[in-house]
């Protein structure tokens, strides 16, 4: 059985690939800064830090496949940028199989720092050497809710005020897991795939399905995007009707989400 790396495999796209694989009954290992958590059946925990070389010795052991998750928006010369060079430098010369890293579509059009990184990164796992696939995702759309509406809305009976022209193809992280899945059973293709989601919407589409399904009839008004992230979803780089992916739409998640609650 394949010996699988998974970085950032506590995070948030992290744990819901790490689920799918231990259900796939796959031999799975986390790599975490934390102090180690209990082993379980098929999966491991190594300690270690990518802003630290020395810390992930432990890579040194073979792995072949491995998937690299860990980014940080908020820091992401140091995580994404200094944590990859890390990793890669580390693993290079263990003869990894398949390297698959996590991106986002559209980082090859953006002026947004967190984007530009990650197309570095992208870069540099290409020029490594190391087998790979780069797969690069939609906006999750837990991002949307907690990210751009949640920030928007103030509370019953308020106001919102909403962003306008922005349109996402977003894509329910559950969705990039089994696409994860897929690339590992296919091998590495030395290629970059795009995924999105099922259905191109608007903000105020999103927002609409959001109030409807909470039985909520607020006045909106439509604003200016107020800064660099939210321009980015005026601009269709963030889109990729072409390569429509998902089966999760945004009202299948928002039910979800609002189950789970209740």
């Amino acid at each position: 059985m394949k010996k699988i790396l998974i970085t950032g495999g506590t995070g948030n796209l992290g744990k819901v690939i790490v689920r799918l694989l231990h259900e796939k009954e796959l031999k799975i290992s986390v790599l975490t800064s934390h102090n180690k958590l209990q082993n379980s059946e098929n999966i491991d925990f190594v300690k270690g830090d990518l802003t630290n070389r020395e810390s992930l010795f432990d890579l040194k052991s073979k792995f072949d496949i491995i998937i690299h998750c860990a980014s940080n928006p908020l820091n992401s010369d140091l995580i994404d940028i200094k944590g990859s060079q890390n990793l890669l430098d580390t693993v290079v010369h263990n003869k990894t199989e398949h390297f698959i890293y996590i991106s986002i579509v559209g980082v090859d059009k953006s002026s947004f720092k967190y984007y530009r990184n990650k197309n570095r990164v992208e870069n540099m796992i290409k020029e490594s050497g190391i087998p790979y696939t780069i797969i690069r995702g939609t906006q999750f759309h837990d991002l949307i809710l907690q990210r751009i509406i949640h920030s928007i809305d103030k509370g019953k009976g308020t106001k919102l005020l909403v962003p306008e022209n922005l349109r996402f193809q977003s894509i329910d992280k559950k969705d990039v897991a089994k696409k994860v899945y897929e690339v590992i059973e296919q091998g590495p293709k030395n290629e970059t795939i795009n995924i999105g989601g099922p259905e191109i919407l608007t903000l105020d589409k999103m927002l609409d399905v959001y109030l409807a399904l909470l039985n909520r009839d607020e006045i909106t008004k439509s604003v200016p995007p107020e800064n660099d992230f939210q321009k980015i979803f005026t601009s269709g780089i963030n889109l990729c009707p072409e390569n429509r992916y998902g089966t999760i739409t945004w009202n299948d998640y928002l039910k979800s989400v609002l189950e789970n609650c209740n």
